[in-house]
């Protein structure tokens, strides 16, 4: 079986509001975590994978799928000891383009995807 592979990663943002994270998964897959974390302000990625070896970018085959969890699945009503969730969903899945991706405020975000012929170091 083929290890899963982390990967480091960069935002091109001039805030310090999205941390990422990436995993070369061993079907060959790239899972990709993003972390909004500004309370107010929804984020638009664009999202590529850069080759050392060719010094190239590629990108997700589309479409993608994606993991969100945001506001909109989960609320927490503050009451001290008491505190408890008011809404408690489950992630929304859905298909996606894979050039760009949404990110509402104070979410997490996972992106799987696949690239044609991506070599590794």
């Amino acid at each position: 079986a083929k290890p899963v592979t982390m990967y480091p990663t960069s935002i091109n943002k001039i805030n310090n509001k999205i941390s990422s994270y990436a995993l070369y998964c061993a079907d060959s897959s790239w899972s990709l975590l993003l972390i909004n974390k500004d309370p107010l302000k929804p984020m638009n990625i664009h999202i590529k994978i850069f080759n050392d070896n060719m010094d190239s970018a590629i990108l997700l085959n589309s479409p993608v799928t994606i993991y969100q969890y945001s506001p909109r699945q989960y609320k927490w009503k503050e009451n001290g000891y008491y505190g408890h969730p008011v809404l408690n969903l489950p992630p929304i899945k859905k298909a996606n383009p894979a050039s760009q991706v949404n990110l509402p405020p104070y979410s997490l975000t996972i992106i799987r995807g696949k690239v044609k012929q991506l070599q590794l170091k």
